[in-house]
């Protein structure tokens, strides 16, 4: 949830740096109609092959593997084909591929402790990490942080969850 929180403000931020005001929500539309599309596409097509030849565990590496390399990309170019990178990976595999091997976490889970721990993810996992993300992006954004900074956390927390992921493996199976 940090990581992809960053992300979005990352894309949004440049964005309105470097695209007229005029042209904003023609530019945002355009965005979100593509990789809506492009996540459909990822879902009809491309989930059932990844889960079933990487697994739920190399699934999960997927987009956070992504976030880290486009995030390195940002940090050194600081460029709006960066950070629409940054957003198109998130946008076409979060909602998709992402949201697919999360949900195949909680399968093992007896239906009880699934039903309470999917709450507790859901409800506060994901908005306290969206909050306390925020709170340190209004920090850092109020110190006039350049872009590469919150690229450098990107990539830290990508590389977080990376390992995180990849720890699942072993108790997941």
């Amino acid at each position: 949830t940090a990581c992809v929180t960053v992300a979005d403000y990352l894309f949004k931020s440049t964005i309105a740096a470097d695209v007229p005001a005029s042209e904003l929500g023609m530019y945002f539309g355009a965005i979100a109609f593509a990789l809506n599309v492009v996540s459909l596409i990822v879902q009809v097509a491309l989930v059932n092959v990844i889960v079933r030849r990487m697994g739920v565990s190399g699934s999960l590496v997927v987009l956070p593997f992504l976030l880290f390399g486009l995030g390195l990309g940002m940090m050194v170019t600081a460029s709006l084909v960066a950070a629409i990178a940054i957003k198109a990976a998130d946008g076409s595999l979060r909602y998709s591929l992402h949201r697919t091997a999360s949900e195949l976490l909680f399968l093992p889970l007896a239906d009880e402790a699934r039903r309470h721990t999917k709450s507790f993810t859901d409800m506060v996992a994901h908005r306290g990490g969206q909050a306390l993300t925020a709170i340190g992006i209004l920090v850092l954004t109020s110190t006039a942080a350049p872009s590469y900074v919150l690229a450098g956390i990107l990539v830290a927390i990508a590389g977080a969850w990376m390992a995180c992921a990849i720890s699942l493996r072993a108790p997941y199976l």
